[in-house]
């Protein structure tokens, strides 16, 4: 699990009517301003490069914005249909973006023009996911499938998926620790949903 904190303080995104806020961490002062044409959704970092990527919801976009311009320097179809894209994953060292819809993932290769080098199928109710960049593992679960899929990512670009659990219905948003556990936020039943990895012989 990363933690984003300092990403997030750094840019926030709200629809375009309010602008998107960017402050400093150090203090609260404002610092500048995105506008955006939509609805963002999800969001990854890549420090290293001063990118930000977002989606936005009802546009069915994905967006690559400047940290240090805070300009949109890309904007690309994830093709994820009429409910738009929604959590998203960042392997750095490739550059590959792990988009979620509904009810898959897309990989966009976001070092160049942002096409679909891959997708994975999960099930419906798809929301947030998480990614474990140690072991190039992405983890999904789908509310409405009542499933957690897991998913390698392979050069270049492929999603492989290798295992998958059984969870609840509307069970969503994985958060995965560095051991391979995933925690899945139960709402209906107001649980946290735990699935340990397989031991392996």
């Amino acid at each position: 699990m990363r933690d984003r904190s300092l990403d997030a303080r750094r840019l926030g995104l709200h629809r375009a009517h309010e602008g998107g806020h960017v402050s400093t961490p150090a203090a609260p002062k404002l610092a500048g301003s995105i506008k955006l044409e939509g609805e963002p959704e999800g969001y990854d970092v890549d420090d290293g490069r001063g990118l930000f990527y977002t989606n936005l919801e009802d546009k069915d976009r994905t967006l690559r914005i400047d940290t240090a311009t805070r300009k949109v320097t890309a904007a690309w179809m994830p093709a994820c249909g009429e409910d738009g894209p929604k959590g998203l994953a960042l392997e750095t060292k490739d550059q590959l973006l792990m988009v979620a819809c509904p009810d898959h993932v897309e990989v966009l290769a976001a070092m160049t023009d942002g096409r679909i080098l891959s997708k994975v199928e999960t099930g419906e109710g798809v929301d947030n996911l998480d990614y474990l960049p140690q072991k190039r593992l992405l983890y999904v679960a789908a509310a409405g499938a009542a499933t957690l899929t897991v998913a390698k990512l392979e050069e270049p670009g492929t999603l492989k998926q290798v295992a998958t659990s059984a969870t609840a219905k509307g069970a969503r948003n994985a958060v995965v620790t560095d051991d391979g556990t995933a925690y899945i936020a139960d709402g209906p039943d107001g649980k946290i949903l735990i699935v340990r990895p397989a031991k392996r012989d």
